[in-house]
């Protein structure tokens, strides 16, 4: 646990995220599947799509939806 609390009083759980993985960027209103790439703690998260283009973000606040890897997601 990372010691803080979410809005519900829920401990935040702390994820060890370096390597790589497969990323859905929801962006404009278009989801680009892809991977992100990230190689030690301090480093940024890298995006890129499926032709290996980077996946550029917009300015502003940006939110990461961490999904266990046993899981799935849907969207529309």
């Amino acid at each position: 646990s990372t010691g803080r609390f979410d809005g519900a009083g829920a401990p935040v759980p702390d994820f060890d995220v370096i390597g790589k993985g497969i990323a859905v960027v929801f962006r404009d209103g278009v989801a680009i599947q892809g991977i992100w790439e990230r190689g030690q703690t301090g480093d940024f998260f890298r995006l890129f799509d499926a032709d290996g283009d980077v996946i550029a973000l917009r300015p502003g606040q940006t939110w990461f939806e961490i999904i266990p890897t046993d899981r799935t997601v849907d969207w529309q």
